[in-house]
């Protein structure tokens, strides 16, 4: 299946909602960011996530499973590759690196 650039910018606003959303919310509330996630973050990540994927595909690409897999493949790349600290560092472009990489695996899979 070809990537077209719908496919691609739908990917790049995935990203951008999901990826920002939780980190600054739970940032002022964590004292401690400099290592470990906060106990909730998973559970705020993938509704976010979700929800956000959902409203912005509105199944146009991806099934809900997919929307999932997706959720789940940047959660397990970012907290597996960055401290929590690191992850809020990260730039616009690093996060939408590692959302189109695993929106690659799920149409090539």
């Amino acid at each position: 299946m070809k990537t077209n650039l719908k496919q691609v910018s739908l990917v790049s606003s995935l990203l951008l909602a999901f990826s920002f959303v939780p980190y600054s919310s739970l940032l002022a509330a964590e004292e401690e960011t400099t290592v470990a996630y906060p106990q909730n973050y998973s559970q705020m990540y993938m509704k976010t996530c979700l929800s956000d994927a959902n409203e912005k595909n509105a199944g146009e690409f991806l099934e809900a499973e997919d929307i999932e897999e997706l959720c789940s493949c940047t959660f397990e790349h970012f907290t597996s590759n960055y401290t929590y600290s690191e992850y809020g560092a990260l730039s616009r472009q690093e996060k939408e690196k590692v959302g189109n990489s695993c929106f690659q695996k799920i149409l090539f899979q």
